[in-house]
């Protein structure tokens, strides 16, 4: 990311490494900064306040929301060093790496329960046939917004008319995070006027 880029600015790369989902977010606050999860990528942002140093005054500026879990969750890294030496076991998802580093490395049990309950709740989503149906649905509409500029135009246009400073976007299920299908569901649950609107103005059919 260049240093030139406007305060809130970021960036994001995605990939998989022996199974495992990697993103990549790069961030424009006062300095770029970078971060790299297996969990969480930038969507959905939101809008966090910083002081304009130029201006003297407050703004808000966007911030992924990787950010956000980041400093949620930073104080827990301290207390891992504290308590480093009263841990018996570890819970994560069943990539080699990971297995290896905690087994070997740690000398921790193991315990893959996060890819399991991932592969819980996809069965489950596979087999009660509305669900499925429903986020099939929903997965179209978001894959023609994304590939339509002047679609999403109208998303953004439409939700400025009724008052939005940052227009959202629709997010897209990642199959192998699990969080990612609640966050599309809840992001078009979020924006369904201005989806519905865009889709009557433009006349989509299928």
């Amino acid at each position: 990311m260049k240093k030139s880029v406007p305060r809130g600015s970021y960036e994001e790369q995605m990939t998989s490494f022996e199974g495992v989902d990697l993103t990549a977010v790069s961030w424009k606050d006062n300095k770029p900064v970078a971060f790299l999860s297996s969990y969480v990528g930038a969507e959905p942002v939101s809008l966090v306040e910083r002081f304009d140093k130029a201006n003297k005054t407050r703004i808000k500026i966007t911030c992924p929301h990787i950010i956000k879990e980041y400093n949620a969750h930073m104080g827990g890294v301290d207390l891992l060093y504290i308590f480093i030496d009263k841990i018996n076991l570890a819970v994560s998802d069943n990539a080699a790496y990971i297995k290896k580093a905690i087994s070997q490395q740690l000398g921790w049990k193991h315990f893959g329960y996060v890819h399991t309950i991932n592969l819980i709740v996809q069965e489950a989503i596979e087999k009660y046939v509305p669900i499925k149906s429903v986020i099939e649905r929903v997965k179209l509409i978001v894959a023609y917004f994304k590939r339509s500029t002047k679609a999403a135009q109208k998303v953004d246009e439409f939700q400025k008319q009724n008052g939005a400073t940052q227009p959202k976007r629709l997010l897209q299920e990642v199959p192998t995070r699990w969080n990612s299908t609640y966050y599309m569901l809840d992001r078009i649950i979020e924006i369904q006027d201005a989806v519905k609107l865009s889709i009557a103005i433009l006349g989509v059919t299928s």
